[in-house]
């Protein structure tokens, strides 16, 4: 163990005490050594969370690395969990494991490798990461997080990915956060736009859905129904749903039960004697006349018919009542 300045170790990563790994530096001044770190810089990577945790936990020596291990008093084999050849810290995990090294050659990134071979320290190493370009930067925290997940599968004693798998995922990764950036650099809109009825549309802002419209849609008309004094009806529409639910209680607690609930009270108290039938679409083409009719009359206008239909009407009815016979 050879001391370097107050806090800060080295321990070597060979019997040879003048062979160091650069990445095997242990720094117990963290606050110290990394008061001038650029973090800001590390967050702001158009990386996802998961990456820029693990980059946080490789800065600030929270890797369980083996040689950490032990120097923490563990029993534990010292060697790497991948190539089993040499002790394992940060320098042979990232940049010198016999099966690493042939990741950054066929990432066409040798040279950068041999470039952080010549950090001291894990602070050191990602801020000669952000001198990269964009890319360059990208690509390699990338690779540093695949390999990191790699040697974690070996680890446990599971197979890991060859390295040809692996640059296919470097590739893949670095074009996923790539198109990422790019969406959230398109601008977004600063004004705030608000949906406004179109004329005609009466309450239908009041309408979360289309079976919301169709449950006030009944209710309204037993309640137009109770008006007129009749006590024996039969009420049909086109959603079984919709049925289903005005005639049990599976529904009562859904986000319109209380809709439901009213319309079954109203059934109850306004009739003595209640139908109520599923019809198809195509067998109620009077329904959808009647609509388009009412939204004809404009905001707030109805009509009432007590005695003779308008022809509409009749056209209508007569046309679902041949349907029915064919």
């Amino acid at each position: 163990m050879v001391t370097l300045s107050p806090g800060v170790t080295v321990s070597p990563s060979s019997s040879s005490a003048s062979k160091y790994s650069p990445m095997s530096i242990s720094i117990h001044g963290q606050k110290t050594m990394g008061a001038n770190f650029n973090w800001g810089k590390l967050w702001a990577l158009p990386l996802p969370g998961k990456i820029l945790h693990f980059l946080w936990r490789l800065v600030t020596y929270s890797l369980p690395l083996r040689m950490k291990l032990k120097q923490r008093g563990l029993e534990v084999d010292t060697r790497c969990p991948v190539c089993f050849r040499l002790d394992e810290d940060g320098g042979h995990c990232f940049l010198k494991c016999k099966f690493v090294k042939k990741i950054w050659g066929l990432s066409q990134m040798e040279p950068i490798r041999l470039k952080l071979l010549l950090c001291t320290n894990p602070l050191c190493l990602l801020e000669e990461v952000f001198r990269l370009n964009e890319e360059e930067c990208m690509k390699v925290c990338i690779l540093l997080w695949l390999v990191w997940h790699q040697r974690n599968k070996a680890n446990a004693g599971e197979k890991i990915k060859c390295p040809d798998d692996i640059l296919s995922s470097i590739n893949y990764h670095t074009y996923e956060y790539r198109s990422l950036k790019q969406r959230r650099m398109i601008p977004k809109q600063t004004n705030i736009q608000k949906w406004t009825p179109p004329p005609g549309a009466g309450n239908l802002e009041h309408v979360s859905d289309a079976f919301h419209a169709e449950a006030l849609a009944i209710l309204n008309a037993l309640n137009a129904t109770a008006k007129m004094g009749f006590n024996q009806v039969i009420f049909e529409m086109d959603s079984t749903v919709l049925k289903q639910a005005i005639s049990s209680e599976d529904y009562d607690l859904a986000p319109l039960g209380a809709l439901f609930q009213e319309i079954k009270f109203q059934l109850r108290i306004a009739f003595e004697n209640v139908k109520l039938y599923v019809c198809p679409m195509s067998c109620n083409n009077a329904a959808h006349v009647l609509a388009a009719h009412e939204a004809s009359l404009g905001d707030g206008m109805y009509e009432i018919w007590l005695g003779q239909f308008p022809e509409l009407v009749m056209n209508s009815v007569a046309g679902d009542l041949t349907s029915r016979s064919l």
